[in-house]
């Protein structure tokens, strides 16, 4: 929403294509223009050259930037051009005299020691614009602009030269002759990924498709990473538990080691290899041992 001061010319209140509502609120900020937006509030404070001399000398201008620290934010729109003789003295209607220099550091002792941004526009018409502008720029939520790095249209990989000489310059000092050097030195971008790749797809904001890309961006072409080390790259956000080794086959009356008699009793008998068997093979049941021929039992039964 703009509110805009009764005091403004009609000329702005048109140009602003009814954008703007008519409220003596911007006046308590000292301002003209008071910007109300999700972020807060910004007071803009129009003045032509001569308006902003003239508010230096009467002192105008001292209480108007006191009163917009009211505000989140506070502009001042100079509208206009300078108009200087051939000697850099600043034509004015008043009495005071001022130089180009004095002029251009009344701009910057605004905006360098009150904090208050400084604009410049052409005409009442380019002002309107600029001040719609403003609002539109404040209704974002964030400004992230010129925190972003220009992209290529498509990835590349860490041997693709051209990729590289891009990549490499984002670190400081490196430029494109050196960048082109690291890459015909090592024939590759000689970097890798110091994580997992299942942890790239713990990040928020990164799917299995956009983790995929940044992983093949690093590494050495070849299958895709599957493990639990590195993930699953394509199909899923889980990763695979490992597989373990696969166990040798037991022997059949192999005696274990590390064993010098049998849980069946003395060294050398055939039960014990028997019982050995039935632990490799998962039977429990005990092994029935006959009686020798010639024993004292054996005799027994044959009388």
């Amino acid at each position: 929403m703009v509110l805009v001061s009764p005091s403004e010319p009609k000329s702005i209140k048109l140009a602003l294509k009814g954008k703007a509502i008519v409220h003596p609120l911007p006046e308590e900020y000292g301002a003209d223009f008071l910007l109300v937006t999700g972020q807060g509030r910004a007071a803009v404070q129009r003045k032509t050259w001569d308006d902003l001399l003239a508010s230096l000398e009467d002192g105008r201008l001292a209480k108007e930037l006191l009163l917009m620290k009211r505000a989140q934010v506070a502009v001042l729109v100079v509208e206009g051009y300078l108009e200087c003789t051939s000697e850099g003295n600043v034509i004015t209607p008043y009495r005071q005299q001022y130089t180009k220099e004095q002029a251009r550091n009344v701009l910057r002792s605004c905006q360098l020691v009150h904090g208050v941004m400084v604009e410049r526009t052409e005409n009442p018409q380019d002002t309107a614009q600029a001040i719609l502008e403003l609002e539109k720029w404040l209704r974002k939520p964030e400004h992230r602009s010129l925190l972003v790095r220009p992209k290529r249209t498509e990835w590349g990989t860490r041997t693709d030269r051209d990729w590289a000489v891009w990549l490499l310059q984002g670190f400081p000092g490196i430029g494109p002759t050196l960048a082109e050097a690291i890459f015909d030195h090592f024939g590759e971008v000689p970097l890798r990924w110091t994580c997992r790749f299942g942890d790239l797809l713990k990040v928020e904001g990164i799917g299995p498709k956009r983790a995929a890309a940044l992983w093949r961006a690093l590494e050495l072409p070849g299958p895709a990473p599957v493990g639990e080390d590195r993930g699953h790259p394509v199909g899923g956000s889980g990763s695979r538990a490992p597989r373990r080794p696969a166990m040798a086959a037991p022997v059949l009356g192999a005696r274990p080691k590390g064993r010098s008699r049998d849980r069946g009793g003395a060294r050398g008998q055939k039960g014990g290899g028997q019982y050995a068997q039935n632990r490799l093979l998962g039977t429990q049941a005990p092994v029935r041992r006959l009686p020798r021929l010639g024993c004292r039992h054996h005799q027994a039964g044959r009388r």
